[in-house]
């Protein structure tokens, strides 16, 4: 987060949509509410899709307009991560047990 964090907040606060200081607080409150609420029942869920999200609606809300086509690329890097980071986990667990055999 420390490395890339500053540029996901500025394509989020910037290039998604244009968010006003206002906004950025009710997106971020919402976002503490409901990962607060999903970490209470035990639900797993992404902070980072849970805020852009808030950030999303906060510009709708508002008018603003929302870039479609970095949205769209927000939206398929989600996609695409979870099955990566699934062949990820499945070459390091074949890994670490063909190198523990033998």
């Amino acid at each position: 987060s420390l490395v890339g964090g500053r540029r996901v907040v500025r394509v989020l606060a910037e290039n998604v949509t244009r968010i006003e200081h206002r906004e950025g607080f009710f997106a971020n409150a919402v976002t503490a509410v409901l990962v607060a609420a999903g970490a209470g029942f035990g639900l797993p869920m992404s902070t980072t899709h849970v805020s852009t999200m808030a950030i999303v609606a906060s510009g709708v809300e508002r008018g603003a307009p929302i870039e479609r086509k970095t949205l769209r690329d927000v939206l398929l890097a989600w996609v695409v991560t979870l099955p990566a980071a699934a062949i990820l986990g499945a070459a390091a667990y074949a890994l670490v047990r063909a190198v523990t055999r033998s």
